[in-house]
């Protein structure tokens, strides 16, 4: 029993896409860090197959490795105030969060976070190397994302970085 069960655990180990294996064949449109008064808090990585930001596709990954400790509370309210501010109805950014709260880990320090637009522009989520789970709603990518890449960001520079203006 103990022999199935490792080489379970083996098989799902090697069968699970990695953060290497997602952006490998794709190439960076941008990179930013994100610096708080004197802290830094991420460096984020944009990614597509043709190298270039041309809104929500296929295979578009946001890669953010964090440069300190997050926990998942901190990412849900920092998420929750960046929807308010772009006037996303509050009954769908509750939903959304739902979602998010069974997906999202604590982050420690050098560990990475990683969001990957699939074929149906679902948002397909990874930790580390690690699967987390999928959010099915093509709004709620559009959403996802306009965090960072969106012209209203928060962080007009880091948007500006990431989809390769700043070149």
């Amino acid at each position: 029993m103990k022999l199935q069960l490792s080489l379970l655990f083996i098989v799902v180990l090697m069968s699970s896409p990695t953060v290497a294996d997602i952006t490998e064949d794709l190439k960076v449109v941008g990179e930013a860090r994100l610096k708080v008064f004197l802290w830094k808090i991420y460096d984020s990585s944009l990614y597509s197959e043709s190298g270039f930001y041309r809104g929500l596709e296929p295979s578009l990954t946001l890669q953010i490795n964090y440069l300190r400790n997050v926990n998942s509370r901190q990412l849900l309210n920092r998420t929750q105030q960046e929807w308010q501010k772009m006037s996303i109805a509050t009954d769908i950014i509750d939903d959304w969060l739902m979602e998010l709260s069974a997906i999202l880990p604590d982050i420690s320090k050098g560990e990475s976070l990683t969001v990957q637009v699939e074929d149906d522009l679902s948002s397909s989520f990874y930790y580390n190397s690690t699967f987390l789970g999928n959010v099915g709603n093509p709004d709620f990518t559009q959403s996802f994302l306009a965090i960072w890449l969106s012209e209203n960001s928060s962080y007009p520079e880091l948007q500006a970085q990431l989809v390769g203006m700043n070149e």
